[in-house]
């Protein structure tokens, strides 16, 4: 996932709190808190210069029926979704 994100130009934090299960330790949750505060300090750009749209998807998908192969039958390469 990692390496994916980077493809990207994303860096992936993985904070794990050890041996906790499924609570989070006061160490890493403060660390969290930190992490999100410094994204709220600096406010919104109402205005950006830039959107980027992307849709994520898993790579093994086919379970669910949203895999490559359906996506190639609803929208072949070069078809924009609407049949064109």
């Amino acid at each position: 996932m990692g390496k994916a994100m980077e493809r990207e130009g994303l860096k992936m934090i993985n904070l794990v709190s050890p041996g906790t299960g499924h609570v989070i330790d006061p160490v890493t949750h403060g660390e969290q808190m930190r992490r999100i505060a410094d994204y709220a300090a600096k406010g919104i750009d109402h205005f950006p210069k830039h959107l980027r749209f992307v849709t994520w998807t898993l790579k093994y998908a086919v379970a669910t029926g949203s895999g490559p192969r359906t996506r190639r039958a609803l929208h072949p390469r070069g078809a924009g979704g609407d049949g064109r």
